[in-house]
C-alpha cells in the first residue's frame, strides 16, 4: 500500500524533501553559473533548476493548504522558490542572447 500525502509518515518525508530543496537549489544554481561547460548543457541544467522550482512551489502550496506546514515557512520558501526561478530565467536569457 503506498501511503498518501496525508499520512503523517508521508507529511514527514514531504516536510523534510522541501527543506532540503529550499537549501539546496539556490547553491546549486550558483555553482551552475560559475561552471563552465556548453551552452546546451547550461540551457539543460537551468531548465531543471526551473522545473524543480516550480516542484517545489506546487508542493509547499499543497502542503500548506493540508496545514502540514506553518504560513511563514510557505510565505519564505515561495518567495525563495520566485527569486530562484527568477534567476534561472535570467540565466537562460543571457544564455541564448
Amino acid at each position: 500500500m503506498v501511503p498518501s500525502l496525508c499520512s503523517e509518515p508521508a507529511l514527514i518525508v514531504q516536510v523534510r524533501r522541501l527543506r532540503s530543496l529550499a537549501t539546496v537549489l539556490p547553491i546549486s544554481l550558483l555553482l551552475l553559473a560559475a561552471c563552465g561547460g556548453s551552452a546546451k548543457e547550461q540551457a539543460r541544467k537551468l531548465h531543471q533548476t526551473e522545473e524543480s522550482w516550480k516542484a517545489t512551489t506546487r508542493l509547499t502550496t499543497e502542503l500548506w493548504k493540508q496545514g502540514a506546514i506553518p504560513a511563514e515557512y510557505a510565505r519564505q520558501t515561495l518567495e525563495a522558490a520566485a527569486q530562484g526561478l527568477a534567476e534561472a530565467r535570467a540565466s537562460a536569457a543571457k544564455l541564448s542572447q
